[in-house]
């Protein structure tokens, strides 16, 4: 994990000290291409695994559940901060 970020840090300060250089500018049709093929990969990889899907099996109504009450716990949040904190007359 540590060298996932230690090359994103890089990339990222490379990519600021060769800014200027034109080709650069180019390659952003490609990164998205190369990201979508890998989220492709990588769906299929999980797809074919009987351990992942009997895993998603197992917690997929704790998942709907918890993002159903994460929704709603931010709609009430938004609710009150607009009622109560920035329309106040």
């Amino acid at each position: 994990m540590l060298e996932i970020i230690g090359l994103f840090i890089a990339g990222v300060l490379l990519g600021r000290l060769l800014k200027n250089i034109k080709f650069l500018g180019k390659l952003s049709g490609y990164v998205n291409v190369t990201v979508a093929m890998l989220i492709l990969v990588l769906g299929i990889s999980i797809g074919s695994n009987e351990n992942v899907i009997g895993e998603l099996k197992r917690v997929l109504f704790t998942s709907v559940v918890l993002s159903v009450l994460g929704i709603i716990g931010s709609v009430c949040g938004a609710w009150f901060i607009g009622k109560y904190l920035i329309n106040r007359k």
